[in-house]
């Protein structure tokens, strides 16, 4: 990424290109993680907030998987705002009988009324997902990424045997050795793939 024949804000644009594809990968490799899609958003927003004081021509759009999750969370504050459920995703017809479900209810007991829509924007977002917090499944895979990486540096570059690093990993993480060679064996597959 030093071709001496870009000058800097060619770089800037090479180098955040390079990040973000990194992010796309992780983003498909961890299930279509939000995390992993905000962090992109930030970094290509800063780069173009930048671009506008400098170069507005060197502004970097966002690619299509950033669109596509904008796009799916956009439709879910919509509904939403409908006081629609966000796991809720059948035809908005008039047979539809959701409308309303999270809008101003009375509370039983103490008769206020209660709009329970501000308590689903995290699903709506994806960052909740059947009682799973996206926090912690991002945090996982990248640290299942980094155990992998180096597990593969001490075994194949240092030629040493990794079973009692395994074993210390395995403690940590409060598994058993076999369970968690099995959960870095599904991290190492997921490393190889990076599109749906």
């Amino acid at each position: 990424m030093n071709d001496p024949k870009l000058h800097a804000p060619e770089l800037a644009v090479a180098r955040l290109h390079e990040r973000v594809a990194e992010l796309e990968a992780e983003y498909f490799q961890d299930d279509r993680n939000p995390v992993t899609v905000w962090e992109a958003i930030r970094l290509i927003a800063d780069h173009n907030k930048a671009c506008s004081i400098t170069d507005a021509t060197m502004a970097f759009p966002f690619p299509l998987w950033i669109n596509d999750y904008l796009l799916r969370s956009s439709e879910k504050i919509g509904r939403l705002s409908c006081g629609i459920r966000p796991e809720d995703d059948r035809e908005l017809d008039a047979s539809f009988d959701g409308w309303g479900d999270l809008m101003a209810r009375p509370d039983g007991r103490s008769g206020r009324v209660r709009d329970t829509r501000a308590d689903h924007v995290a699903s709506a977002l994806g960052f909740v997902s059947k009682g799973a917090n996206a926090f912690q499944r991002h945090d996982r895979a990248s640290m299942d990424r980094h155990n992998v990486r180096l597990l593969y540096e001490v075994r194949h570059r240092w030629g040493l045997d990794v079973s009692e690093l395994l074993g210390i990993m395995a403690a940590k993480n409060h598994m058993t050795k076999a369970a968690y060679e099995n959960r870095l064996s599904i991290a190492r597959g997921r490393m190889g793939k990076t599109r749906r």
